[in-house]
């Protein structure tokens, strides 16, 4: 491949809009994961060694390639790697999930009223339930939900009542069922990270 093929290809999949047109990229690109690129993207990196922020960046990305790369190099592993590093709702989410993706997520935001609060309980609650049913729906993406709404019963309570608290541990550990360590690690620690705070709230 040409330098200039290669630089090309490799600058789109950097500068894509956003996580999931990255992922959707790589899949389309499975040659990017060759160990050709790998070096490319090396350059890239050394390149911007007065920018700390973008240098993380590229060496996220490049961990990202290598991943992938571990997992077998197919579209599949491209998918693997991008749920262990943002979780499962970086896989494409059907139009019904798109909407709920769209409230806000920030759950120490000021703006959060009890009643915000409660709409989305709700809604994260039926998503996971129609979801569950659904066997179309990548099960990384039912975990995240579990996850989020787990998040969402311990830092929006007002007082951790024991019923509160096995809510919440039940819905990190369903997140587990997913999340494993052998295959998502960075996504298992994450959760159980939230599943400790839970714990120590319940003494």
């Amino acid at each position: 491949m040409l330098l200039t093929e290669c630089y090309q290809k490799l600058a789109t999949w950097l500068c894509s809009a956003n996580d999931r047109a990255s992922r959707a990229y790589l899949e389309a690109h499975l040659d990017l994961l060759v160990g050709e690129f790998e070096q490319f993207l090396e350059l890239f990196i050394g390149v911007y060694s007065d920018s700390p922020n973008e240098q993380q960046r590229l060496r996220n990305m490049q961990l990202l390639l290598k991943d992938a790369n571990a997992r077998g190099g197919t579209q599949q592993a491209v998918r693997d790697a991008y749920v262990n590093v943002f979780g499962g709702l970086i896989l494409d989410l059907p139009i019904w999930l798109q909407d709920l993706e769209q409230l806000p997520l920030d759950i120490f935001s000021a703006c959060w009223t009890d009643r915000l609060v409660a709409i989305h309980k709700i809604r994260l609650r039926d998503a996971i339930n129609v979801a569950l049913a659904n066997k179309q729906i990548a099960p990384a993406i039912v975990a995240e939900l579990q996850y989020q709404l787990g998040n969402l019963f311990f830092y929006n309570s007002p007082k951790h009542s024991t019923s509160v608290l096995k809510t919440v541990v039940n819905y990190y550990q369903a997140s587990l069922q997913v999340y494993v360590p052998e295959h998502y690690p960075l996504q298992f620690e994450k959760v159980q990270v939230a599943l400790d705070g839970a714990y120590k709230n319940k003494r």
